[in-house]
């Protein structure tokens, strides 16, 4: 029940119901109390809980930054979300209040990206805004919020890229490497080309991982969930060996680091379109042009089926003319 006093030149009004956390607040008048008691009692027959203020001042940067230090560091996608969430944080969508934060913020933060990124990097932005909410939801929030992501139509996936580097975007990459100075960034992009290995799980490589003796790598945290080991080229493993063993990583590089450092690096290569996923593209194609079989090239790839496997089989017009040549084939006498 409610119970208001005067206090001074204030009116403390506070509510109290069995099952819930009594609440209390003061007012210049009277008439102000009686309604605010009111409206908690009423939310009190619903079973809402009051918000304090601090949940009433509560933005979605302070649930990502909360959601970046207790959640992501046991997923898979930690790096990721590492330079991800700090990157929603700072969208004038995350400054609005929790309980303000409305479907028309979140289109209009859709719109706005999709003039910067990808359908598909918006679609995976908004689908962590909503894991994001959800969490709390579930954990931190006195009242869960209606999510707003929900109600958002997505982007839809973007066709898949067949990008692969010319001779020219090669002159133009291996050049801006030999002038950088960032030694991490090109070993890590080296070792892509090489292996065509996805960032995540380059930056992840430990050297209790490694078996070069053997020319072996074993890969724990990768994209579908399941561990696998890799065989190496002569050149991946000269270039593991090349790098000082001075952490438990074979490239102590952070996920954001190395985003910065490549966007810098094709700035000076002239080479915007390419993106650090098409090394992986590229490497793959190269792979079955040396002639792999699909259930060779998924080894080193980790793709699980052969439909996903051949979306980067995109090989060399002119080297398959040239293949063609040297296999004559005779028809009649």
């Amino acid at each position: 029940m409610a119970t208001i006093r005067k206090r001074g030149n204030k009116f403390q009004a506070q509510v109290r119901r069995n099952g819930f956390q009594g609440v209390s607040k003061s007012f210049e008048r009277l008439t102000e109390a009686k309604a605010w008691a009111r409206q908690i009692e009423i939310g009190f027959d619903r079973g809402e809980t009051p918000l304090s203020e601090k949940q009433k001042a509560n933005t979605f940067a302070d649930i990502a930054k909360r959601y970046l230090k207790e959640v992501s560091p046991s997923k898979k996608s930690y790096l990721v979300e590492q330079y991800r969430i700090p990157n929603l944080a700072h969208q004038s969508f995350a400054k609005i209040r929790l309980y303000e934060l409305t479907s028309p913020a979140i289109a209009k933060f859709r719109d706005s990206r999709l003039k910067q990124v990808s359908g598909a990097s918006v679609r995976k932005e908004l689908y962590l805004i909503s894991a994001i909410i959800k969490h709390a939801n579930a954990e931190w929030l006195d009242r869960p919020i209606n999510n707003p992501v929900s109600q958002v139509s997505k982007p839809r996936d973007s066709k898949p890229r067949d990008i692969r580097l010319t001779d020219n975007d090669r002159l133009k990459l291996f050049d801006a490497m030999a002038k950088s100075k960032h030694e991490r960034l090109k070993a890590v992009i080296s070792f892509a080309l090489e292996t065509g290995l996805r960032r995540s799980e380059i930056l992840g490589l430990r050297w209790s991982d490694t078996d070069l003796n053997r020319g072996l790598i074993k890969l724990h945290e990768t994209k579908n969930g399941s561990s696998r080991i890799v065989p190496l080229s002569s050149a991946a493993i000269k270039i593991i060996s090349l790098q000082p063993e001075a952490t438990s990583q074979i490239f102590p590089l952070s996920a954001n680091a190395c985003r910065l450092g490549w966007e810098r690096l094709r700035v000076k290569a002239k080479l915007p379109h390419l993106r650090f996923h098409d090394l992986r593209h590229e490497a793959i194609s190269r792979l079955f042009e040396l002639g792999l079989t699909i259930p060779e090239v998924t080894m080193v790839s980790g793709h699980k089926t052969k439909s996903q496997v051949l979306r980067y089989a995109h090989s060399d017009l002119l080297k398959i003319k040239e293949k063609l040549k040297s296999n004559i084939m005779y028809y009649g006498h």
